[in-house]
């Protein structure tokens, strides 16, 4: 239903990877992960974050008490994904 009135709309859905699956429309998605408000995240969650936008363009929102130490996690297995297509 959200998709649906946000596409209508022209608006962007957030949603959080942790809880429901990312949608398949639109030309990009934005992740607001809830999880752990202190403390790191798993790397379980953060395995289901990183799955989240391998399709589609996302925008990334931590916004717990470590979220750039996991933002640098998080953006330490893309790099490293990355290197690995080359």
């Amino acid at each position: 239903m959200a998709e649906k009135v946000g596409g209508d709309l022209g608006l962007i859905v957030a949603f959080d990877p942790l809880r429901q699956p990312p949608s398949r429309g639109g030309a990009f998605r934005y992740l607001r992960p809830g999880g752990a408000r202190v403390g790191t995240m798993s790397v379980d969650d953060l395995a289901t974050i990183r799955r989240s936008f391998d399709e589609a363009p996302s925008y990334l929102v931590f916004s717990h008490r470590e979220a750039f130490r996991d933002a640098e996690r998080i953006l330490e297995a893309v790099n490293s994904v990355s290197r690995g297509r080359r």
